[in-house]
């Protein structure tokens, strides 16, 4: 008996059918992210946080998809960490689900970020938190009143 089920065992881990896989449809599409991200101390204990993305789709250059504007208020906690809060203005552009209208998101965020050093290199880190609040479509070239929400936790390392 044992001998039985051994060998359906072996026969249905390598048999063919069992990794075979249907084929995947595949999309192509070139994109370029572009960004400008700054980040100013302006005193011990206070600093500010400013960033401007623009996205684009297949076209490249004249085919928008998104544009980001992101203000934030920071607090240096220490030399290594820092607190910071703020506003995103996010515009998703019209796209294949509405083609005739732009989609405006707000976006109140939070961070936390710490930086470790090292003998010749550095590691920085950060969470975030996004309360976004996008607006509703009605129909193709329609906004509608009120706004869906939800929320994104963020978490980023750079070395």
């Amino acid at each position: 008996m044992k001998k039985g089920i051994f060998i359906f065992l072996i026969l249905a881990v390598f048999s063919p059918d069992t990794f075979a896989q249907p084929a995947k449809a595949k999309t192509s599409v070139n994109q370029i992210w572009g960004g400008y991200f700054n980040q100013t101390r302006l005193s011990d204990k206070w600093g500010i946080w400013a960033e401007a993305q623009l996205r684009t789709k297949e076209e490249l250059v004249t085919d928008l998809s998104v544009g980001i504007a992101r203000l934030g208020l920071t607090y240096y906690v220490n030399d290594a960490s820092k607190l910071t809060a703020g506003y995103a203005f996010v515009n998703f552009f019209p796209s294949d689900n509405h083609k005739k209208i732009s989609q405006p998101e707000h976006r109140i965020w939070q961070q936390f970020q710490w930086h470790t050093k090292f003998q010749r290199n550095w590691l920085m880190q950060w969470f975030r938190l996004e309360e976004r609040f996008r607006r509703k479509i009605k129909n193709d070239s329609t906004l509608s009143d009120g706004y869906l929400f939800n929320y994104r936790v963020r978490y980023n390392v750079w070395y």
